[in-house]
C-alpha cells in the first residue's frame, strides 16, 4: 500500500506532491496539504479546495520540501 497506517499519521498536515493518473491516461501533479487518508483515498487541502484522489490514480507520492 502506497501510504501505510504508520506512515500517514505522521503525515497528516503535511505538504504532499502527488503524481496522478487522469481519466484521459495523461499525467497531472498535484500539491496541498494532506488532511485525510481514507479506506480507498486521500484527501488533500489545495488552493482550490479539498480534493479526494483514489489510490488507483495515484503514481507516485512524496513530501512537498520547501526550501
Amino acid at each position: 500500500r502506497l501510504l501505510g497506517e504508520e506512515v500517514h499519521a505522521v503525515a497528516l498536515g503535511e505538504a504532499l506532491r502527488l503524481d496522478v493518473r487522469r481519466e484521459d491516461g495523461r499525467s497531472q501533479e498535484l500539491c496541498g496539504m494532506l488532511l485525510a487518508v481514507q479506506r480507498e483515498a486521500v484527501v488533500l487541502k489545495m488552493p482550490s479546495g479539498s480534493v479526494t484522489v483514489p489510490f488507483a490514480h495515484i503514481r507516485a507520492a512524496k513530501k512537498a520540501v520547501r526550501w
